[in-house]
């Protein structure tokens, strides 16, 4: 029997194709072991193609760059000083562009529109949404500990040894 033949007929028996032992999941054609094995494997496999192939589209963005050609169509000539050519900067800036709110930055707030990220759901009373909200306190939390660990005692050492103990 061929590789096709072998798994038609367990799939139509129900048997799982990978390792013909143990019974197929329900309107699967693999155990879930095998299953969670195929799983891994390409996973591991996906993450190496990604690897090689990010330093294969890198390789190729710098030949580009320095044939000076657009490295985004990868047809026409680039602007000089530029990795992109004339009608590919008016494609990216009309599509920026078409994401921006209408809104000032400043107006944000009055309508309950995030001003750090720009989306609309904000925590009352707060001007920012709970992502932000949640990164700020982090960060904030982190700034006064690192006072709290003598991070100002180090500062006022160095301007010691820089300013010589003069006082401005």
């Amino acid at each position: 029997m061929s590789n096709k033949s072998d798994y038609d007929f367990y799939k139509s028996i129900g048997i799982c194709v990978r390792c013909h032992k143990r019974a197929a999941e329900p309107n699967k054609v693999m155990c879930i072991e095998c299953a969670d094995k195929e799983k891994i494997h390409d996973r591991e496999k996906r993450q190496r193609n990604i690897s090689s192939m990010k330093k294969k589209d890198l390789d190729k963005y710098y030949l580009l760059k320095q044939q000076g050609i657009c490295t985004y169509c990868k047809r026409e000539k680039a602007i000089p000083g530029k990795t992109k050519c004339a009608k590919c900067l008016a494609k990216i800036r009309t599509k920026r562009q078409s994401k921006r709110c209408d809104l000032d930055r400043s107006e944000w707030r009055s309508h309950s529109i995030c001003y750090i990220c720009g989306k609309k759901h904000v925590l009352p009373g707060k001007g920012v949404c709970a992502e932000c909200y949640k990164v700020r306190t982090v960060a904030i939390n982190k700034c006064l500990e690192s006072r709290e660990d003598g991070f100002n005692e180090y500062w006022k050492q160095e301007n010691k040894l820089i300013f010589g103990g003069k006082t401005v």
